[in-house]
């Protein structure tokens, strides 16, 4: 018999040999949005996502996902981390940072203000969807699947595919030779995430 995503992601979380919780992603929603009561934190991040490529004469477009570990940083000042990494690199001129071109932060009922984790957005289609937006410390591992039975891509197969893959564009505001990355993960990409001690599974 298969094993399904959420069998191999228990697996995976029994190896850390971490406290295990199953929760939902609403109370996952919940609980990023509680965290920020205490300040920046630092979490391990496991992510299942559609990949950006091309369609024309891609046969991998709509057939395979991406599967990362990634080292983040919640409850984070983006100014912060970009003027500190300027004065690093000698740049005396202050940052300030671009509007956001879509989605808005939600309220945090803990706080009293608006969230620095949880975004909202609905998209032209009218679907609605929350975005944890984080910053990207490592990648720690990256590899591609098929959707159909949860294989992993061979070498060969992987090259093919990021043949179709736009190359990542460095932020063009922020003047810095070490860039800060940020990254709003969906929230039902995230299947599993290590904070305070804890392996959260997400179902």
């Amino acid at each position: 018999m298969q094993e399904t995503r959420e069998t191999r992601t228990e697996k995976r979380a029994k190896t850390f040999g971490k406290p295990i919780i199953r929760i939902s992603r609403e109370r996952l929603v919940n609980l990023l949005l509680e965290e920020e009561k205490r300040g920046a934190n630092f979490i391990q991040l496991f992510s299942r996502t559609t990949p950006a490529m091309r369609k024309t004469g891609n046969s991998f477009f709509g057939q395979v996902e991406k599967v990362a570990e990634t080292n983040c940083q919640i409850n984070w000042f983006y100014d912060n981390a970009v003027n500190n990494q300027r004065e690093r690199e000698k740049i005396f001129f202050e940052f300030t940072p671009q509007p956001r071109t879509w989605g808005n932060h939600i309220f945090n009922p803990f706080i009293g203000r608006n969230s620095k984790t949880i975004i909202e957005h609905t998209n032209k289609k009218e679907q609605y969807n929350q975005y944890v937006q984080m910053r990207t410390l490592s990648v720690q591992e990256v590899h591609y699947e098929w959707i159909e039975n949860g294989q992993a891509l061979t070498e060969t197969e992987t090259e093919q595919l990021k043949s179709f893959m736009p190359e990542r564009k460095k932020s063009q505001t922020q003047n810095t030779e070490k860039e800060i990355r940020v990254n709003d993960y969906k929230v039902e990409s995230i299947e599993m995430m290590s904070m305070n001690n804890v392996s959260y599974v997400i179902h």
